[in-house]
């Protein structure tokens, strides 16, 4: 074997190695990036369902809250109608928005 042989087959084993860890740093990058981006998920869809279960809460108590104060005669119908109808009204858009 001459020396420029051997020379080219130490670069070669080199270079070999080299993407070897290229590969290493690679696979590990995308298992951080995949916890992390799983993490995103579960937060985000746990504070999506608790902001939603909230606004839900918050409609129905200014809807049962009207109804009551029309029923005692303290707020008149109409008053009903335009907050019931704003509350619908909402709960469309929102449906028209998730589409």
């Amino acid at each position: 074997m001459s020396a420029e042989s051997l020379s080219e087959k130490c670069k070669n084993e080199v270079e070999l190695e080299r993407l070897k860890v290229e590969r290493y740093k690679a696979d590990r990058f995308y298992e951080v990036a995949s916890k992390v981006v799983d993490a995103f998920k579960e937060y985000y869809l746990r504070t999506a369902r608790i902001t939603l279960l909230s606004a839900w809460i918050i409609i129905c108590v200014i809807f049962i809250v009207t109804a009551y104060l029309t029923y005692l005669g303290r707020v008149g119908g109409e008053t009903f109608s335009f907050i019931a109808g704003t509350i619908v009204g909402y709960i469309i858009s929102l449906l028209g928005a998730k589409k």
